[in-house]
């Protein structure tokens, strides 16, 4: 959260692995959230890894997944979806 306050013009997505689950948060700054809805972009995230849901705020979101196995495609997704945005 502080990174996101102190910045423009970031997208941050985080993932962590712990034994079979998968934390993902991403955090979208301020100046962003009116292209960038970091809900929607976690959901994509969580979707792929086999997760479900997600939730949070447009600029910060969090979700989980159950496929470790599939993290590099949800980035590739995340990227695909911003710059369709951009």
């Amino acid at each position: 959260e502080k990174i996101s306050l102190a910045s423009n013009n970031l997208i941050i997505a985080l993932f962590s692995v712990n034994r079979d689950k998968i934390a993902i948060v991403i955090a979208v700054t301020k100046d962003l959230v009116t292209k960038f809805d970091a809900v929607k972009l976690v959901r994509i995230a969580s979707e792929i890894t086999d997760g479900k849901g997600g939730g949070g705020k447009k600029e910060l979101a969090q979700a989980g997944g159950t496929n470790s196995k599939k993290i590099n495609d949800a980035i590739d997704s995340l990227m695909a979806k911003i710059k369709e945005l951009v």
